[in-house]
Order: C-alpha cells, then structure tokens, then sequence
C-alpha cells in the first residue's frame, strides 16, 4: 500500500513497485487519515508512505499502523531527509529519498520479501503445545464488560492487533481493549518483557532471536505459531542478561 499526497509522484510509487514481480499494490492513500482505513481493510503486509502529508503526517500515522498490526513493514519514501531518526523511532523498515529508484525499491522489497519468508518458517517450527498444572499469579484483564482472570505463568506473549490487546496463552487467546502499557504496569515487570512497541513477551518461552531489519529482531516463542519483534536495545539487555555477546 502507499501513501503520498502528490498524485504524479503517488502515480510514479504505484508504477516502481508495480513493476518489481511479486509485488502488488493493493490500495493507495492520499493522506495519512485514509492511509490507516486502508490499512485496517486490507491488512497488507508492507507500506509506502510519505513523511509530509495534509492532515495526519505520516509518522503519526506509522504509530498508528504499529497499533494496528507491529508486523506490517513500513518504508518511508520521501523528499525530507530530516525525518530520518524520527522514522526509525516508530520501527521503519526502510527510509528512501526521492527520486525514487527501482533498483533501490526492488532492494528494500527483496529483502523484505526475504523476511517474510522467514517469519512463515518460523511460525511453522513451533513446539507443541504444553499445558501446566497450574500457576498461583492471576493476570485480570477487562473482556467486554467482564474480568478475565488469567494465569500469568501461562501467558506466552501479548501483542497489539487491530487496535486491540491480543493475549496468547498456552491454550488459546483472549482480546481486550486495555491498552498495552496498562497490562505491562498489572504484569510488574520479570519474566515479561516489553520488547518492542507492540509486544510484550514472557522470557519463559523464548526460542529465539533472528535479526530482522534496521535494529530489530524478531522472536520465535515457545508454545505457539505467534512471533514477536524485539528492539536492539532490548535485545541488547537481554544478551547481558544471558551473559552473551553482541556477535
């Protein structure tokens, strides 16, 4: 999907990638406000979007997008250069300047094409469920008008989906409208991790890390199909924690 204010310059996106093979542009926004009702109709797995746009700009919108789904890969394409660290604030994959170029394009989307393929892998690689005896700590968490109780010890991660709270548990899931921070302060902190803006994990059940873009990993879990995607920052504390190094 992409995202420009400019109809010619919107025109020319639309071509460039249109023309890399597997590639297909779903819908196209002309500002941030439309871009985030497409996105919540079409799920797409990457987008396009401009920094400059009328109305909700589009790193607004790239939190917004994270809010949606943390998985959606999110390149800015734009004529600012000076919005480069902001961008990566909110998790950008990639940051391109225009003129845009299709070999460039064709780069960012390989790779990206490349990272997909290795989430499926490993959300195919999961163990098999495992269910516990039991655990003494309850998690309460608001389901439409009424309180969940959950054992925490059971909690594999939690993610934001659809502008809602996903919660996987060693036997299902469970979605709620608490924002993520609130579960976060009601977990208090070990084993549960924030380990990027749309996650939280139980260090319990992780498997794995594999590197995933521009300071980012993503996690493989324990227990479940689901992954998580981890900041370098986090990932850093968490190789102290294990006593590993950075290589």
């Amino acid at each position: 999907m992409v995202a420009e204010d400019d109809p010619r310059m919107r025109l020319v996106l639309r071509r460039t990638l249109e023309q890399i093979e597997g590639v297909y542009v779903v819908g196209s926004a002309a500002n941030g406000e439309e871009l985030l009702n497409l996105v919540e109709q079409m799920q797409p797995d990457v987008v396009f979007l401009d920094v400059d746009m009328p109305g909700v700009d589009g790193v607004t919108a790239a939190k917004e997008i994270v809010d949606i789904d943390p998985q959606i890969f999110i390149v800015f394409a734009t004529g600012y250069s000076q919005y480069m660290e902001q961008a990566f604030e909110v998790y950008a994959f990639d940051y391109l300047l225009k003129p845009y170029r299709l070999n460039r394009i064709a780069k960012t989307m390989e790779r990206i094409k490349e990272l997909m393929a290795l989430r499926e892998q490993a959300s195919k690689s999961s163990s098999p469920v495992w269910v516990p005896g039991g655990s003494a700590r309850k998690l309460a968490v608001l389901v439409e008008r009424n309180w969940v109780f959950l054992n925490a010890d059971e909690i594999v991660m939690i993610t934001r989906e659809l502008r809602k709270t996903k919660i996987h548990t060693l036997l299902d899931s469970v979605s709620t409208y608490e924002p993520l921070g609130v579960i976060e302060k009601r977990l208090g902190g070990e084993p549960f991790l924030r380990c990027h803006r749309g996650y939280i994990i139980n260090l319990n059940f992780i498997k794995e890390l594999i590197p995933w873009g521009r300071d980012t990993y993503l996690v493989r879990m324990e227990h479940t199909d689901q992954t998580a995607l981890m900041t370098e920052d986090k990932a850093e504390a968490l190789r102290e924690r294990f006593g590993l190094s950075a290589s």
